[in-house]
């Protein structure tokens, strides 16, 4: 597929800046939370991948309240609750 890949075994906190193209998180952190950690290292035109279970929506309700976002969400396994969450251009919410 010709795809260049860094896997970076730290926790995320202790890192610098990736300026990754796509970021992946599987039993990561609830959303909010996970865009905290992973946004600043996530290229402009960055996308991140996340599996989420059944609370799926409860965790995007919840980062909406201070993130801005795109996002597709795709079932990943019928029966299970599991899906894919794409999200692109994440931003934190300023306040007015």
């Amino acid at each position: 597929m010709g795809l260049a890949v860094t896997v970076v075994s730290e926790r995320i906190e202790n890192i610098d800046g990736l300026s990754a193209d796509a970021i992946s998180a599987k039993a990561f952190a609830p959303l909010p939370r996970l865009l905290d950690l992973v946004v600043p290292h996530l290229a402009p035109d960055g996308r991140i991948l996340a599996f989420k279970g059944r609370q799926a929506d409860r965790e995007i309700a919840e980062a909406a309240v201070t993130w801005d976002f795109e996002i597709e969400k795709d079932e990943v396994d019928g029966g299970t609750g599991a899906v894919l969450l794409v999200i692109r251009n994440p931003r934190r919410r300023t306040s007015e």
